[in-house]
């Protein structure tokens, strides 16, 4: 990857990328390599296999140079695996603690707002326009009831396929190997191994498998 980087000289994001390569060795943490078009505010804890945000991305629903930022709040974190790509134009607002499995890759624009805890799994798929959110950044008081809890956690398992235009829940859990797809908003837990889609999201098939 960082070959690709260093030597693919017809790419419209040779200088970005090489320019944020430099910035990426001399202030960022260790393995983790942003587009000179990323902002990037850390004031929390970051580790890495290895992290590449906004470099060599590819052009699907991308409008070229859209910047993006990363900003990891203090108490915040972000543990990625080995080969983990974010593209271009990602805002991603971190207080809690983010979690990325190995080898996935989330495609452009994603918007991702941690305030408690969301983990994605190894080796999936994102499409661009993709959010998750796992608070309500406002609390809900039914008129016969407590105030409601505002934040809870995202997970995503193992080799998932999220479509574009994707809106995961507070509070949803999907199982490996699921997919969902283009378009749908996930309000309640998919199923290993089930195709979901709509809005809200709903079962459509069992037992599928995706490559």
């Amino acid at each position: 990857m960082l070959k690709k980087i260093l030597f693919h000289f017809s790419s419209e994001y040779y200088w970005s990328d090489l320019f944020g390569l430099i910035l990426s060795v001399l202030f960022r943490p260790k393995n983790v390599w942003t587009s000179r078009l990323i902002v990037w505010k850390n004031n929390g804890k970051v580790e890495a296999g290895t992290l590449m945000i906004g470099m060599s991305s590819n052009r699907l629903g991308l409008t070229p140079f859209s910047r993006g930022i990363v900003e990891v709040e203090n108490g915040g974190s972000i543990t990625a695996g080995k080969g983990v790509r974010i593209a271009h134009g990602c805002k991603i607002f971190v207080h809690g603690q983010l979690e990325i499995g190995s080898g996935t890759y989330i495609n452009p624009h994603c918007h991702l707002v941690v305030h408690q805890s969301v983990k994605i799994g190894s080796n999936c798929a994102i499409g661009w326009n993709f959010q998750a959110m796992d608070t309500d950044l406002h609390q809900l008081k039914p008129a016969d009831g407590p105030w409601q809890d505002s934040n809870k956690p995202i997970v995503v398992g193992d080799h998932v396929w999220i479509g574009a235009n994707v809106t995961i829940c507070k509070g949803v859990v999907i199982g490996d190997g699921a997919v969902v797809a283009t378009g749908s908003v996930v309000t309640k837990n998919v199923a290993a191994g089930t195709l979901v889609a709509g809005i809200p999201a709903r079962l459509v098939r069992e037992n599928v498998e995706w490559r």
